[in-house]
């Protein structure tokens, strides 16, 4: 792998991270917060299953799976 890769890999996780931790320490009281972890968890969900090669990500995945949960996924 070259640097661009691990520097592409690195961003990855930074953001990632940011988002996690973003996403634990907020508090449920208002509808967005709530809804950004739902969004948060979704896309995560759909990235690593892209690259598990199980499902595909895009916009209709992580839409349904923030909307349904997980029968979303199905």
């Amino acid at each position: 792998m070259t640097e661009a890769h691990w520097t592409a890999l690195l961003l990855t996780g930074l953001l990632l991270s940011l988002m996690l931790c973003f996403s634990l320490n907020a508090r449920p009281r208002t509808r967005l917060y709530r809804w950004t972890r739902r969004v948060f968890w979704a896309a995560a969900f759909a990235y690593f299953g892209q690259t598990a090669g199980l499902i595909s990500c895009n916009a209709a995945t992580v839409s349904a799976m923030a909307l349904l949960g997980a029968p979303g996924l199905g």
